[in-house]
């Protein structure tokens, strides 16, 4: 990714707002991707590499990051990478399933 540009939620590039002093790109490009994922399911490598504008090497090290750490999963058959319910668990207590333990007793 340029760096005179930022991704918006839905993944386009914008003109950054601001210096990127305090945002780490690679965290940037490894979240576009998973936002990718989530609205497309299945993705190979060059359709992901051409719909966010990276390279597919780029794409190939953050999927295999991503994959490291139980978010994406790779289907041997196909290629394509998808997102894998490792996210889920590392996102549970957004999504609620800690309720009980966080809730105040009384």
């Amino acid at each position: 990714m340029h760096p005179d540009y930022t991704m918006d939620l839905d993944d386009n590039l914008q003109p950054a707002a601001s210096p990127a002093g305090n945002l780490i790109p690679a965290v940037l490009n490894a979240v576009a991707v998973v936002n990718y994922l989530n609205r497309a399911k299945a993705v190979t490598v060059p359709e992901l590499a051409r719909s966010l504008a990276f390279t597919p090497s780029h794409c190939r090290s953050i999927l295999r990051t991503l994959m490291q750490v139980g978010w994406v999963h790779r289907d041997e058959r196909t290629n394509a990478y998808t997102l894998s319910p490792g996210i889920a668990a590392s996102a549970s207590s957004v999504m609620g399933a800690n309720d009980s333990e966080a809730a105040p007793a009384g």
